[in-house]
């Protein structure tokens, strides 16, 4: 199992961190273990899966029960963006859990429909629109039992990555939505005759690098963009 694989570069950080390695092949193979009917497979990276495991002021044992939550969450999330069927095992695992229990899929085409849009000429703002996407991974972030403070601190870095996580995502798929005629947030901003390389340059500057487990991750993803 590959967790972060971009563009035919392996990254090196879990060579560096085997125990978040380990944990999240134990999540995965936890959650298979409860459903009946579905089998998640081990993603490319999933940044929700791994994310409590970057967060140092959370505790094993919590980070292993919200990465169970989150991944649940985006394992809904992609099938909402399918049409919306098959959630139903899932959403009761996430009863028996009594964890936040997603959204509808009206609700979830609603956000859909309002945060995917390039606007005010600015893909930063646009894409910090569209981390409603991904509700979820904040909700939970919010319950965490930590300080107040820290507890903000962490998810303002969290929506900020997730802002050029989104954009990669676009970026990785954009030859295959070009040619399926999708109008990506990526594409819009293409169309309004900015080239890929400014928004790269944007989307960057994002990243801060420094020592928490968090940084170190999320530094890998500056190097694939400037190699």
């Amino acid at each position: 199992m590959v967790l972060l694989l971009r563009r035919g570069r392996q990254i090196s950080f879990f060579a560096e961190h085997s125990t978040i390695f380990k944990n999240c092949i134990d999540v995965i193979n936890c959650i298979n273990n409860d459903l009946r009917n579905h089998k998640i497979a081990s993603d490319a990276n999933c940044f929700d899966l791994l994310l409590p495991f970057l967060i140092e002021e959370i505790q094993a044992a919590d980070a292993k029960n919200i990465a169970y939550n989150l991944r649940i969450h985006q394992e809904i999330a992609d099938y909402y963006n399918k049409g919306g069927n098959g959630i139903t095992e899932f959403r009761n695992l996430l009863i028996k859990k009594k964890s936040l229990i997603p959204v509808s899929f009206t609700d979830y085409q609603q956000i859909n429909k309002e945060c995917r849009r390039f606007v005010n000429r600015n893909l930063v703002d646009s894409y910090i629109i569209s981390t409603k996407r991904v509700y979820y991974r904040f909700k939970l972030l919010k319950s965490l039992p930590i300080i107040q403070s820290k507890k903000i601190e962490i998810i303002k870095k969290v929506k900020i990555f997730s802002v050029f996580l989104l954009f990669d995502d676009d970026v990785y798929d954009l030859e295959n939505d070009l040619s399926s005629g999708k109008n990506t947030i990526l594409i819009q901003f293409l169309k309004q005759g900015f080239h890929l390389v400014d928004g790269v340059n944007q989307m960057v500057k994002l990243i801060q690098s420094g020592s928490t487990l968090f940084e170190k991750f999320t530094s890998c993803y500056r190097r694939i963009y400037t190699i």
